[in-house]
């Protein structure tokens, strides 16, 4: 009897050990999993490097324009300028990084992709490794992506204390919708802003009075020094077109930056 007992107290043991075990296998696969509660999730560099709108330069899709952007809250959006030879299209999407690989959820999707290898990351160029083993390389156009990625009607984004309104750093234009008092239009959508003939970003809510440089709501872009164009376009709520005709300003050493608003 004592015999039985004996092994009874080695199987047991033998037991309590596996399960032992198995609780550490488990607790360090828990440890190793990437945090994806945050919204951008990966290394701190590249979660911060990463935000703003980038423009695809290699390979050179010209005429056609594409852009990425990423914001801080984990949402992004490809917009494909068509140019008038391929139907123009826009993709939002929730994305997250971990470690080098920069995953997509596009919104029609629902699910996650395979992810994009970071191969390198600067405050100016982005290059990534597809899972399509293509290569792109895209560089900078916009230091924060401030302008609204979702479409919708225009929001009031009134601000007229500037008493917290930070000192604008860099070089480049801030560019902001404006509703005039005595406006009867209303704005559907989005406002498509153009610099130089190229799509920069959009604009989906609009000031009733000047906002800061930079302001949530205003749409920012890093530019050099030397003479620029801007238009923009949009559709009111009749379903006609709104143009803002080509603009020309000047940035230089002595007024490096510019809060631009398109009035309505």
């Amino acid at each position: 009897m004592k015999y039985y007992l004996k092994l009874l107290s080695v199987a047991l043991l033998g037991l309590v050990l596996a399960a032992c075990s198995t609780d550490d296998l488990y607790s360090e696969t828990e440890e190793d999993t990437y945090d994806t509660g945050s919204s951008s999730g990966g290394t701190s560099d590249s979660s911060s490097l990463i935000l703003g709108k980038w423009k695809l330069t290699d390979p050179d899709p010209a005429p056609v324009i594409t852009t990425i952007t990423f914001d801080q809250y984990g949402r992004g959006e490809n917009y494909i300028d068509g140019a008038g030879v391929y139907q123009s299209e826009t993709r939002g999407y929730d994305y997250k990084i971990e470690g080098d690989n920069l995953y997509f959820r596009y919104d029609e999707v629902g699910e996650w992709g395979v992810p994009s290898e970071i191969r390198s990351i600067s405050s100016t160029e982005l290059k990534l490794y597809h899972s399509d083993n293509t290569t792109g390389t895209y560089v900078k156009v916009s230091s924060s992506d401030s302008g609204n990625t979702d479409s919708g009607t225009g929001t009031d984004d009134d601000t007229t204390d500037t008493g917290t309104c930070d000192s604008p750093t860099g070089t480049g234009i801030s560019v902001y919708l404006i509703e005039q008092s005595t406006s009867s239009t209303t704005i559907t959508g989005s406002v498509d802003v153009y610099i130089d003939e190229g799509y920069v970003g959009s604009l989906s809510s609009y000031f009733t009075g000047e906002p800061c440089y930079g302001q949530s709501g205003t749409l920012n872009v890093d530019l050099s020094y030397g003479s620029h164009t801007i238009s923009a376009s949009g559709t009111d709520s009749n379903g006609s077109t709104i143009t803002w005709s080509s603009d020309s300003f000047e940035l230089s050493s002595t007024s490096e930056t510019l809060l631009y608003g398109l009035s309505f």
